[in-house]
């Protein structure tokens, strides 16, 4: 699945004022980041979406309450490298894993 680029919670657009198409795993890393960045509760369409993420959870409490929002998805598994006002993970790709700062909305 491929979806538009976002940035800064928005849609990306190019130098043409067009919107940018992310490659099938650009789009994984990206759904992911917006997973874990949601608040559990706070999309209006779908309730249960996000995570019960807090800053003061260690990392192992992290992973598993990021971790659960990937329920539905058998094939993703986030490790969280850091915890705290910065949350960082690490997403699998094809190729290995890339990491990342999760930001929040919500």
């Amino acid at each position: 699945m491929r979806d538009i680029k976002l940035e800064n919670g928005d849609v990306f657009v190019d130098v043409t004022g067009g919107s940018v198409l992310l490659s099938e795993e650009e789009s994984a890393v990206q759904r992911a980041l917006i997973l874990a960045g949601a608040h559990r509760g706070s999309f209006v369409y779908n309730r249960s979406l996000g995570s019960d993420y807090r800053p003061e959870m260690d990392e192992m409490q992290a992973e598993a309450v990021i971790n659960e929002a990937f329920a539905d998805d058998e094939n993703m598994y986030i490790r969280v490298s850091e915890s705290g006002e910065a949350l960082i993970v690490d997403i699998p790709t094809k190729n290995g894993s890339v990491q990342r700062e999760v930001h929040f909305y919500g």
